[in-house]
């Protein structure tokens, strides 16, 4: 099963598990409406512009609510959904969650440990929850804002990055950053030390990895192309024909792909190999509907 954002007129998170696509969390709203996000019961818990998803080992979902600048939870136990980190301040703060302040938060993922890595986009830093729900800045410094970001390598705040988008585990703890402006792939130790594994990518947004043999694959921002990087350093274009995509994931148990289409309002499976690209969910209109996934709009 596959959890989606949807888009920023229906607020919702959703699940297809390959017969139906259903409403997880949140309720649709008017375009109009103001971003208020609300915790409480899934199906009554209002989001404002879900960003980033990711699932954590407990099987919850965790989730980036940008324009809010809060971390939220999705408890898989309980049902509820609750924001755990953010104060709904535009700026940079450590401490408890409930103290502490993003920037822009964008991309989420979860480490085997429960530890949540985020990217705080505006703020040009990737921070780090613990499992007591505390926030630490792991990488990253200097002035926040859009062109204020840098490219250096280093430990902890030495570092510099350029709106990072996605992120990703590696199976050896590390971080993969897509750093979108400076157009370049990154990685980051469970320590904050930063390295570079590739530049010269066009506005790298989503990144997402094959655990079995550590292939980094990439979507780009603006271009239908999307590349591979493979652990000896060697890019490559792994499919041309994906349009605009905001999400990937990699299904490591069937060497799948799956994308989210972003300008097209689709879920897609890719089959780069054979240069084919199937539909999993979405008709390709904008629209809040749930159904058999592939008649639906996603």
């Amino acid at each position: 099963m596959a959890a989606v954002p949807s888009p920023t007129a229906t607020p919702t998170l959703a699940a297809v598990d390959g017969t139906r696509v259903t409403t997880v969390a949140g309720s649709p709203r008017a375009p109009a409406d103001e971003i208020r996000p609300q915790d409480g019961p899934a199906s009554h818990a209002r989001l404002g512009y879900p960003e980033g998803l990711a699932a954590g080992p407990d099987g919850s979902l965790w989730f980036t609510d940008f324009y809010s600048r809060v971390v939220c939870k999705l408890d898989a136990s309980s049902g509820m959904v609750e924001t755990v980190a953010g104060t709904g301040e535009q700026a940079v703060r450590d401490g408890p969650g409930h103290a502490a302040a993003f920037a822009g938060p964008a991309a989420i993922v979860v480490s085997p440990l429960g530890i949540v890595y985020v990217s705080d986009a505006v703020a040009h830093r990737i921070r780090a929850i613990d499992r007591g729900g505390n926030v630490t800045t792991l990488a990253g410094g200097g002035p926040t804002g859009l062109g204020q970001g840098e490219l250096r390598d280093g430990g902890g705040s030495e570092a510099r990055f350029n709106l990072p988008a996605g992120i990703a585990v590696a199976p050896d703890g590390n971080l993969i950053v897509a750093d979108k402006d400076n157009h370049a792939i990154r990685r980051v130790t469970p320590d904050g030390l930063v390295s570079t594994i590739a530049t010269g990518i066009e506005a790298p947004v989503a990144v997402t990895i094959d655990p079995v043999t550590g292939t980094i694959f990439v979507a780009t921002h603006g271009t239908p192309r999307t590349v591979q990087i493979e652990p000896s350093g060697k890019v490559s274009t792994y499919a041309t024909n994906l349009g605009e995509v905001s999400l990937l994931a990699y299904d490591a148990r069937t060497g799948t792909l799956f994308a989210s289409q972003t300008s097209s309002h689709r879920i897609v499976q890719v089959d780069a190999r054979a240069n084919v690209v199937r539909i999993i969910a979405g008709d390709g209109s904008l629209g809040y509907v749930d159904g058999p996934p592939a008649s639906v709009p996603a």
